[in-house]
């Protein structure tokens, strides 16, 4: 084994290096003994952690990307690879590998805000069309479903259709809000009218016969 080369004449040193350790020791008659030990330097683990994000009311996993590790201890207290985190901020890892060596790494979990919608409480008379238009925070388009189509991209909806209605929003962070809405059809009064004939220069009368108009 080739020996490490280090000339020092203090009672330590410090082994940066892998290999065999020769001291040569002379006491005050110039005696002199010899002795030798090897040093192993183990590698250390690797790990990763990156800083990632969650919708408020949800959660995400956080995953410990690491080389060589058999144990895990994190901030939170969890000791597997992958944890889930539902609060926002620092959340660190330590890892260590067989032979005892340790490495950590940390990183920033984000909580972003829902976008809010809210379509109202529509109604309209019958055969007439209604344009649903949602109150949202986020921009267009939306995706709707309807009674006569799901998953549907558009902005607004047209229709005369009762029924329900919901649409969902999605914002720049990913995270989406949803409201529906019933479609209310209010009926056509009905009226029911006489009819008359008369002669020229004499004034006709059109009565209402029936009507629920109230």
């Amino acid at each position: 084994i080739k020996p490490v080369m280090v000339h020092q004449t203090a009672d330590s040193v410090f082994a940066n290096n892998q290999g065999m350790y020769y001291v040569t020791y002379s006491d005050t008659n110039s005696c002199k003994a010899i002795d030798s030990a090897y040093v192993t330097i183990y590698s250390v683990p690797t790990v990763y952690i990156k800083d990632t994000a969650f919708c408020t009311g949800a959660s995400v996993t956080v995953t410990a990307e690491a080389t060589n590790a058999v144990s895990y201890l994190w901030s939170t207290g969890d000791t597997t690879a992958t944890i889930v985190v539902s609060t926002e901020g620092i959340v660190s890892v330590t890892v260590t590998n067989a032979n005892g060596c340790k490495a950590s790494n940390q990183a920033t979990i984000y909580k972003r805000p829902l976008p809010t919608v809210d379509l109202g409480d529509p109604t309209t008379c019958e055969d007439q069309n209604y344009t649903l238009t949602p109150i949202t925070s986020e921009a267009s388009p939306y995706l709707w479903n309807t009674p006569d189509t799901t998953n549907l991209v558009a902005s607004t909806i047209t229709s005369h259709s009762g029924g329900l209605y919901s649409v969902t929003v999605t914002n720049i962070y990913g995270c989406k809000a949803s409201d529906s809405t019933e479609l209310k059809i209010i009926a056509k009064p009905k009226l029911t009218v006489t009819s008359d004939t008369v002669c020229q220069g004499t004034q006709a009368v059109v009565q209402i016969l029936s009507s629920d108009i109230k």
